[in-house]
């Protein structure tokens, strides 16, 4: 890869998450409801080593009051890879794990709930979510075994594929219930 180019592919799959979700919520990629944050998350990391409160956190913000629900719950975090391995995403050294720590940590800090999103070269979009959300999922009669992909992970999280919670989950019934979560 030429250099910058993982700084490129990083921007460039924020971007598409952006769209996803935007088409998500109102059936449209535009208007976009989100955008990459500015420094793309490192100003929320920068301002807390500074002991500065920051207001921004993750990679992807939402910018539109569509979507102000979305970003007020979740901080959203993108990885894409080109390699990483899945074999090891349940040990304590694996990159998906060091990510879901991170995202975490950012995810208290603002007291919103942790959101993974993450890409391997030749392999589809994954999500990792906290189980409270996994709890909504359900409560909304939403069965897991709709989905193509599903594990519950310990450290209190669920991955699938983003293409089936995007589909199999109804963005008006999450901001109903996002009301109860904050």
């Amino acid at each position: 890869m030429r250099p910058g180019g993982g700084k490129n592919k990083g921007s460039d799959f924020e971007r598409l998450i952006c769209r996803r979700l935007s088409k998500w919520i109102q059936g449209s990629e535009l208007p976009e409801l989100f955008w990459r944050s500015a420094s793309s998350g490192a100003k929320a990391t920068m301002d807390h080593r500074r002991g500065k409160i920051a207001k921004m956190y993750g990679d992807i913000i939402a910018i539109d009051e569509k979507s102000y629900w979305f970003g007020d719950l979740f901080v959203i975090e993108c990885k894409f890879y080109k390699e990483f391995d899945f074999g090891k995403m349940l040990q304590k050294k694996g990159k998906i794990l060091e990510w879901w720590e991170q995202v975490c940590r950012d995810a208290e800090l603002a007291g919103k709930f942790p959101f993974l999103i993450f890409k391997r070269n030749q392999y589809p979009i994954y999500v990792m979510y906290n189980l409270r959300i996994e709890e909504i999922i359900n409560d909304l009669n939403y069965s897991r075994f709709k989905f193509d992909f599903y594990v519950q992970w310990s450290y209190y999280s669920t991955i699938s594929l983003l293409e089936d919670w995007l589909n199999f989950l109804d963005p008006e019934m999450l901001r109903h219930y996002s009301s109860y979560l904050s």
